[in-house]
């Protein structure tokens, strides 16, 4: 009975420390509202709308299930210049990193089939 109840202690206290980690890492992790800005009636092509977020220089975009080809752009919002733009095909994740680049808005395009999202963030360096 004592090494079960030592065991589900020890099993708890670890779940505990990876909550905490969990929360100590999204904690500086500020989403991208994604808003449709080309009126295509419907989402037919994608069932489900990606996810992006912004953690000091790294831009995540998580699109939950594979994307047979999606195009993605991120702008600078005051001078229109584009610092990042590509073609993904078969992603499910990406990752741009844009240290370097210099702080202030941006704006993150991404087209998928017939539908084009649009969502604007800050780039801050601490």
């Amino acid at each position: 009975m004592r090494t079960k109840l030592l065991f589900f202690f020890f099993l708890l206290m670890l779940l505990q420390v990876n909550m905490s980690t969990s929360a100590m890492v999204l904690k500086d992790a500020h989403r991208i509202m994604l808003k449709d800005i080309k009126a295509s009636g419907s989402h037919r092509s994608m069932p489900v709308l990606p996810t992006a977020f912004i953690d000091g220089s790294l831009l995540s975009v998580d699109f939950l299930s594979a994307v047979t080809s999606a195009a993605v752009t991120v702008r600078n919002s005051a001078t229109g210049e584009i610092v990042y733009s590509s073609v993904e095909m078969n992603v499910t994740t990406l990752r741009i990193d844009l240290t370097g680049k210099s702080a202030g808005e941006y704006s993150l395009e991404i087209g998928i089939g017939d539908t084009i999202l649009s969502g604007d963030f800050l780039l801050e360096y601490e």
